[in-house]
């Protein structure tokens, strides 16, 4: 889990006066698909160097990040 100031650039549901909480996840796109269902904003899921992650806005405006990192170690 990881806790940040909302402000930061770059977020997918612009500035915030709140903080962003962020979430690790197995799967990104099934968490992603809960959230749609219960008309929950959710932004596109994004492939990053370390990993996929989206954000959502919950019911209350509070900024979340789902993300799963991406295994270093590869296929054993």
């Amino acid at each position: 889990m990881t806790l940040q100031d909302a402000s930061v650039p770059g977020a997918a549901f612009g500035i915030s006066d709140s903080v962003e909480l962020g979430f690790a996840v197995e799967d990104v796109e099934a968490v992603r698909q809960r959230f749609k269902e219960q008309a929950i904003e959710v932004g596109d899921v994004q492939q990053m160097g370390w990993g996929e992650g989206f954000d959502a806005v919950d019911p209350d405006g509070h900024r979340l990040t789902f993300y799963r990192m991406r295994n270093e170690k590869g296929p054993q």
